[in-house]
């Protein structure tokens, strides 16, 4: 159900969390509870604990530093007109869209990510960012993780029912919508990580039989962010690649990135 409350005063849209950051910034898991008061995602781990892990700042003299900066080149601006550039030309939901300070010890982020982050649900957004973040970089981000949102809510499915093909297809339809938009020097470098051979390896000894493991299953995110032996993000590269072989043989719009179930871009082989 779309988030219709207020969050510290502000409405739907980009929030000032800028605000929310100077009143809690010695308080981040009640912060956290704030910005993400129904999260379900893992009984073992705090919403403070889940936003950590996709990027999130910690308390400190660096991210108060970074929030300087980020209120001094006003990023909110900056994403509010994204936010209502792509929320008029996709038809997408009103959504609530979080910006905060990125976790800059975080090296996997800061030089391969290039200082972005962001994650997403059916009514909110993430983003974590560097003040050094360019504006089409930020515009790649914002278009993928909006993309995300629009998907989530137009699929109508609750998140604990999504698969892991519904996991590997998200991220493909949302990476290869935002370099469509921004173009391919903007691209996520795990788009190409690994070659055909190695994708269809991984494809047919370790994905394909697990494609109906749901989010609780412990194999829906060990593939999907690469862990336990996997390479980093195998999931996400994956799915680029599945949404790639798609796009050779038809067109794809962004509605129909958005409304097409995960089944229209399954491949019994990766490539063929």
């Amino acid at each position: 159900m779309l988030y219709k409350q207020n969050v510290g005063g502000e409405k739907i849209g980009v929030v000032r969390t800028n605000h929310l950051l100077e009143k809690y910034c010695n308080q981040p898991e009640k912060l956290c509870r704030l910005l993400l008061p129904s999260f379900k995602r893992n009984r073992n781990m705090s919403a403070y604990q889940y936003l950590r892990s996709f990027g999130m700042c910690k308390p400190g003299p660096v991210s108060k530093a970074m929030l300087k900066k980020l209120e001094k080149q006003d990023f909110w601006k900056k994403t509010d007109a994204l936010y209502k550039k792509y929320k008029k030309s996709w038809k997408g939901p009103e959504i609530s869209v979080f910006i905060l300070p990125i976790d800059a010890s975080n090296r996997r982020l800061m030089i391969e990510g290039k200082g972005k982050s962001g994650v997403s649900f059916p009514d909110r957004l993430f983003l974590f960012l560097s003040p050094e973040v360019e504006s089409l970089q930020l515009e790649a981000i914002f278009t993928h993780e909006y993309h995300h949102s629009c998907r989530l809510q137009a699929q109508k499915k609750d998140l604990s029912q999504y698969t892991l093909l519904d996991s590997l297809i998200m991220e493909g339809l949302a990476e290869h919508t935002a370099e469509e938009a921004c173009g391919s020097d903007h691209r996520a470098s795990w788009c190409e990580r690994l070659n055909e051979n190695e994708l269809e390896y991984y494809w047919e000894k370790h994905i394909k039989k697990n494609l109906e493991a749901n989010r609780e299953n412990l194999i829906h995110d060990k593939i999907l962010f690469g862990q336990g032996g996997f390479p980093p993000l195998l999931g996400y590269t994956v799915g680029y690649a599945l949404i790639k072989q798609f796009k050779k043989n038809q067109p794809l719009t962004v509605k129909d990135s958005i409304v097409l179930p995960s089944s229209v871009f399954y491949r019994e082989k990766l490539y063929s």
